[in-house]
This record gives C-alpha cells, sequence and structure tokens, in this order.
C-alpha cells in the first residue's frame, strides 16, 4: 500500500478501507454473535459491568451502550431470568436502579473474552509479528487519547 503523508489524504484512505470493510463484514456490532443466548446490546451490558467491576445505574449503562430507557428495561429483564443480573436499589437515592452482575453475569462474561480472544487471534493472524506489536501500539494510543481527550466524533472544536 502507498504511503500517504497528508492527514486529509490519509482520512480518505481509512474512509474508504471502513467502506470496504463494511462491504466484506458486519462490523455494526462486533460483538453480537460472541454468544448463541445473547443480543448485542446484552453482551454489552454484561461487559460494561464486568469492566467497571461495580453495580452501575440502568441509566448510565443505556448511555454507554447507546440505548433508551424503554430498550434497556428489556435487555435487564432478559438478563435478569437468565440470572446474568439483578437488580437493586441505590441506598443514597431509591429511584436509581442498580444492575449487578450476579456470578453467572461473571462466568458469562469471561467466556465472552475467551471467545472475543479466539476471534481477534485469527483476524491478527494475517499480521507478521511487527505488524501486531505496531497495530497494538497504535489502538493502545487512539484508546488513551480517547479515554484523556473524549470522543473525537462529538468534539465541535477545530482540530
Amino acid at each position: 500500500m502507498a504511503t500517504v503523508s497528508d492527514l486529509k489524504d490519509q482520512v480518505a484512505v481509512i474512509s474508504d478501507l471502513m467502506r470496504r470493510l463494511v462491504q466484506t463484514r458486519q462490523i455494526r456490532d462486533p460483538l453480537a454473535h460472541l454468544h448463541p443466548d445473547l443480543t448485542g446490546p446484552q453482551i454489552h451490558v454484561v461487559a460494561c459491568l464486568a469492566v467497571a467491576g461495580k453495580p452501575m445505574p440502568m441509566a448510565e449503562l443505556g448511555h454507554r451502550i447507546c440505548a433508551s430507557a424503554p430498550t434497556m428495561t428489556g435487555v435487564i429483564d432478559r438478563l435478569e431470568r437468565q440470572g446474568l443480573v439483578s437488580r437493586e436499589r441505590d441506598d443514597a437515592d431509591r429511584r436509581v436502579v442498580l444492575i449487578a452482575l450476579t456470578a453467572s453475569g461473571h462466568t458469562a462474561f469471561r467466556t465472552l473474552e475467551e471467545d472475543a480472544g479466539v476471534k481477534i487471534t485469527r483476524l491478527l493472524s494475517c499480521l507478521s509479528s511487527d505488524e501486531r506489536e505496531t497495530f497494538v501500539r497504535l489502538i493502545g494510543r487512539i484508546v488513551d487519547a480517547l479515554a484523556t481527550k473524549g470522543d473525537p466524533a462529538t468534539d465541535t472544536s477545530e482540530p
């Protein structure tokens, strides 16, 4: 692939690659098919709770996975029926519903992590060891930038 040094040209190349990727693979929700009994939003809720390591308000979970309150109610209802989450009231504010992973929910998350690891291994196998190291380093820089600066997709300030 030719070297593209101008940022505008690089954005154009990345946009083209993303369009090609969308045509090649279903990427709307890469987690959606990791578990046969869970939908994409359910997987995202389980992952958010596992990563947070503590119960979270349902409204915050909905915000994190971009789901409306009615959608979240259905997602949590189904996860609760499967025994993966439980609802608790916040002691400080009884109006707030906290969602917590159960022991079964933690087990499901570990299985999801293992399955994702297998899929990522397959995806990265097309790269050399040096290319994988570079890829991991660059993705890490992007994640760090997002963590410190927020989401550039919603930032309206000048670059």
